[in-house]
């Protein structure tokens, strides 16, 4: 049996059973990502009487259950005097007991963390360390460069902004902090510190050599490691803490501690540059307004800078077989209705629309954007998530996108009109024609500018072209391609398809018939007076009998369709004449 000694009465024992000395501890130190949701839970519970209600005239039980949020049958079984059988014999000023009132669900917040072994400069993130006893104690951690020199020596620590957006090499938190919160399960974090935090600099010069070197990096990436810290703080440093770490730094009183953590091969966290999110680009949105046929709405405008005929991939995508010279020139002369490569904006009814064919992001977050981002996801995964995911732009089934703000783990995910409305938030009839920012649009811009989402554009309007030449008009049997065979002819029907898709078979359909119900009474008038034998046949329906006429017939068909496509409005005035002739100049 041990003898517990007292050091100031060395002279006094005494024999006592078996002890087991308790340390506080230090088990676990990571980076991880949070997610906050919504979830319902009890309301506040508690003994509630039972409410009388007196009844009035006009009365029945059924009313009296609509307007006290109850049922029938919980009024029967709440008052004894009422049954199934005099249920509908009520009298004015009978009193009656409704059941006690249930708690109403509540909508509380949660939080949990995931642990994650990637970040980006400038981006949110959170430290997790997990602690036994130490709970209102405080925590201290630093961020050091590992491995070997990259952003700093060996062993630095890294510049880090708090969630107060202030820099600090060390950041500091108490233990079970956690607990003053509202979430719902804020007592999950009872023993540990979190900090929230970004890993930046404050001075400009030195975080673009940080940049730098990470832009020369092997992987574009430094190794970081979480250094732990509960002894040397002011007030603590009698505590007998025991760190679970990975390596050596540091004694308590003689004994080595191991208060590093992620400091080996395999753990590290990685920093990577990540994408600026457009905010290099030092980007300027025109307060636009554009009249439908009923209201005015204002928004952001990047006309854009990258013209479709100054692509710098057409050389590579004619020698290797995927666009014509033809098709070309068809793809050049049809975008510059719509927009350059990197144009954005937001005025209209959709939430957003982007690029040379002005692929759009719609109302219910669905769209032509989202599939082409999805196409983009698919061939070029890590700039996917450097330009869309790391900046807030979610892609979802692969068919709609939502914005999350990237520096708010506690925001909203937004879509629809919400999503409209912040995009467009300062951009009304005071700024109008003004040049504003707007940060939730510069990633979709940046993503624009990328070369490989560029070709992504041109061949999705090939593919558009090739489409759109297959349809039949409405009531006839050949195809598009056999009434237009010019390069006018099939960029006309091209436009429209990316201004207004629906509309092509029908609006071609009627242009034909206007030609031939023209032409039919040209050639009735002409046989009026004939004899048979000198009577002209009518023309023919198959566009391949056309010979030699084709080229005047598909003009004058042209001439009808290209002004009288039923097409978007500017100012409530429909923009396909002014499209048509643009294409007659470039073609």
């Amino acid at each position: 049996m041990p003898t517990l000694t007292f050091k100031d009465f060395p002279n006094i024992f005494k024999s006592v059973p078996s002890l087991k000395i308790v340390r506080p501890k230090v088990t676990k130190a990571y980076f991880a990502e949070a997610t906050i949701e919504e979830v319902e839970v009890e309301g506040e519970s508690g003994e509630q009487e039972n409410e009388i209600y007196t009844v009035v005239s006009g009365d029945t039980l059924g009313k009296i259950a609509n307007k006290k949020g109850t049922t029938v049958a919980a009024i029967i079984e709440s008052d004894a005097t009422i049954t199934t059988a005099n249920q509908n014999s009520l009298s004015i000023g009978q009193q009656i007991t409704l059941p006690s009132t249930v708690p109403a669900k509540e909508k509380k917040k949660k939080i949990t963390f995931k642990k994650v072994s990637t970040g980006n400069l400038g981006a949110e993130i959170y430290v997790v360390v997990e602690t036994e006893l130490l709970e209102g104690k405080t925590m201290a951690i630093n961020i050091r460069q590992g491995k070997e020199k990259g952003i700093e020596e060996l062993d630095e620590n890294i510049m880090l902004k708090d969630d107060q957006g202030k820099y600090h090499q060390m950041i500091k938190t108490t233990i079970g902090g956690m607990s003053e919160t509202d979430f719902v399960n804020k007592d999950d974090f009872v023993n540990h510190a979190i900090f929230k935090i970004a890993i930046d600099h404050n001075d400009d010069d030195r975080k673009k050599e940080w940049i730098k070197s990470l832009s020369e990096a092997t992987d574009k990436k430094t190794l970081l490691y979480i250094l732990a810290d509960a002894h040397t703080l002011e007030g603590q440093t009698e505590l007998n803490i025991q760190y679970l770490g990975d390596t050596e730094e540091g004694e308590i009183r003689g004994e080595k501690i191991t208060n590093r953590w992620l400091d080996t091969d395999g753990q590290w966290f990685e920093l990577k540059k990540g994408c600026d999110c457009g905010k290099s680009l030092n980007l300027k949105f025109k307060c636009v307004k554009y009249t439908g046929s009923s209201t005015t709405q204002y928004g952001p405008l990047y006309s854009g800078t990258v013209k479709t005929n100054s692509y710098s991939g057409w050389d590579n995508l004619v020698s290797e077989g995927k666009v014509t010279n033809i098709e070309k020139e068809i793809i050049i002369a049809v975008t510059k209705n719509e927009g350059k490569l990197d144009t954005v904006h937001s005025y209209d009814s959709e939430i957003l629309s982007a690029g040379s064919s002005q692929k759009t992001v719609n109302s219910s977050g669905k769209g032509e954007f989202p599939k082409q981002v999805a196409k983009f996801k698919k061939e070029f995964p890590d700039k996917y998530k450097e330009f869309f995911e790391d900046c807030g732009w979610l892609l979802e089934n692969e068919d709609s996108m939502s914005y999350k703000d990237p520096s708010d783990s506690s925001s909203a995910k937004l879509t629809g009109s919400s999503l409209k409305t912040k995009i467009r938030e300062g951009f009304d009839s005071s700024s109008y024609n003004t040049k504003l920012k707007c940060e939730i649009l510069e990633p979709i811009v940046k993503a624009m500018k990328d070369p490989d989402f560029q070709s992504l554009q041109i061949l999705d309007v090939k593919k558009r072209l090739n489409s759109v030449s297959k349809f039949k008009p409405s009531g006839y049997s050949y195809r598009v391609k056999d009434y237009l065979k010019s390069k006018l002819g099939k960029a006309v029907a091209l436009d429209h398809h990316i201004n207004r898709p629906a509309y092509v078979k029908p609006d071609l359909g009627k242009a034909l018939d206007n030609f031939f119900t023209a032409k039919d009474s040209e050639v009735d008038e002409y046989n009026k007076n004939k004899e048979k034998k000198d009577q002209k046949a009518k023309i023919s329906r198959n566009p391949a009998d056309w010979g030699d006429s084709h080229s005047d017939y598909e003009t004058t068909i042209l001439e009808d369709y290209g002004v009288n496509r039923r097409m978007s409005k500017r100012n409530g005035v429909s923009v396909a004449s002014g499209r048509y002739e643009h294409l007659k100049t470039e073609l």
